[in-house]
């Protein structure tokens, strides 16, 4: 019989956990990564609605007596759509979007596999063991279906060899019972 030390028992039981950790690690990581993306990101909006409020207070100023509501509105939208167009397409502001998309893939990414290995310590399904199961619950309906068209043909076909048989002995029993009523 093997007798394990205390030591290698505690490695073998820590190597799940030491991993975990590691999975851990890396999604709080991508969750710092992502929240400063993310204010990075809202600094620059901020700077944008600045921007626009004052393009569109300028723009206003120089018209001191619009002629109507209609008037105001397209003066006001024609001063901070330039002003957005400008900013949304220059190089900070698709950088920073860039960094956030990215930010948010990494935070997803690392969330799910840190997720995925809790599971798995506590034996529960994961999103892989879900995803397998569905593939293999699809399949088998599939085969079910294609199982059941030819089930279901066969039984067409014996039930129509069946209707054709009894026609034909009806069909002798009237040509029996025809000949029975020309003897009598």
């Amino acid at each position: 019989m093997r007798t394990w030390s205390h030591s290698a028992l505690r490695t073998a039981l820590s190597g799940p956990v030491t991993a975990q950790s590691t999975k851990t690690a890396d999604a709080n990581k991508a969750a710092q990564e992502y929240l400063a993306a993310q204010q990075d990101y809202l600094a620059l909006l901020q700077q944008l609605g600045e921007r626009v409020l004052a393009a569109g207070k300028t723009r206003l100023e120089q018209d001191p007596k619009p002629a109507g509501i209609q008037e105001v509105y397209s003066a006001w939208l024609e001063a901070t759509e330039s002003v957005y167009e400008e900013y949304v397409f220059s190089e900070e502001y698709t950088r920073s979007l860039g960094r956030l998309s990215h930010a948010t893939a990494r935070l997803i990414r690392h969330t799910q596999d840190s997720l995925e290995g809790v599971l798995k310590l506590l034996g529960l399904p994961t999103r892989t063991d879900m995803l397998s199961t569905q593939r293999r619950l699809h399949e088998i309906r599939r085969q079910q279906h294609a199982c059941a068209e030819h089930v279901a043909a066969d039984e067409f076909l014996a039930l129509k060899n069946e209707v054709q048989a009894l026609r034909q002995e009806l069909q002798n029993l009237k040509r029996a019972q025809a000949d029975n009523e020309e003897h009598e």
